[in-house]
């Protein structure tokens, strides 16, 4: 158990917490942690996942590194994972009839919150200090143009970040998605709605570490 990251709770009662342990969660959700398919599993070789209606859960190294809250996870609760809670969403309105404009105006009322705590934005793409972070989007497929949506996946980086070898940047952040045509059509999310939001971790992520 952890006394440093708060422990969220999902709909159904099951409680996790970044670092959790791989089998206290098998225990609690009375799921087997699964491996990644086997392209990803190439690069993932330590990751085993947890899949439920609500989240995903992926383990590094036997430790909960990356959470993604799924749209029927009650979002606008569920958005607490860091124990520095100036990198946390919870309380801006986030739920599953969230559009992507909307997004983006939630995204400036927590600058302005996380402002109290002395953090600032910076360029995205630079290197980031403890009290630092940077937003990033990605421009949409052609399918999410033709309905006006300007991204379909909105990021944020937060520090102290971290550079691989190959001078890859990592640190802790979220990544907010919207559905597109193709999710549309294979979960009936209407086009431009949100999809998800996953939270990670760095200090549990075993990626270009020494």
């Amino acid at each position: 158990m952890s006394d440093r990251f708060p422990h969220l709770v999902s709909n159904d009662g099951k409680s996790f917490y970044f670092g959790q342990n791989l089998g206290e969660a098998e225990e609690m959700f009375g799921i087997s942690g699964k491996q990644y398919p086997p392209e990803i599993a190439r690069v993932r070789p330590n990751h085993r996942i947890i899949e439920t209606k609500e989240l995903s859960l992926t383990f590094d190294a036997g430790k909960l590194s990356h959470m993604e809250f799924l749209r029927n996870s009650g979002l606008e609760t569920a958005l607490a994972p860091y124990a520095e809670v100036w990198k946390n969403l919870n309380g801006l309105g986030f739920g599953s009839n969230t559009m992507s404009g909307e997004a983006a105006g939630y995204l400036s009322v927590w600058e302005k919150r996380v402002g109290a705590f002395g953090a600032r934005k910076i360029e995205a793409g630079s290197d980031l200090a403890s009290l630092e972070f940077s937003i990033y989007s990605q421009d949409p497929d052609d399918d999410l143009k033709v309905y006006g949506i300007d991204w379909n996946i909105l990021g944020i980086n937060m520090g102290k970040s971290r550079r691989s070898g190959g001078g890859g940047l990592w640190a802790d952040g979220w990544i907010i998605h919207f559905a597109t045509a193709r999710d549309a059509e294979l979960s009936q999310i209407p086009v431009g709605k949100l999809r998800s939001m996953s939270a990670f971790c760095d200090e549990f992520n075993t990626a270009a570490r020494k």
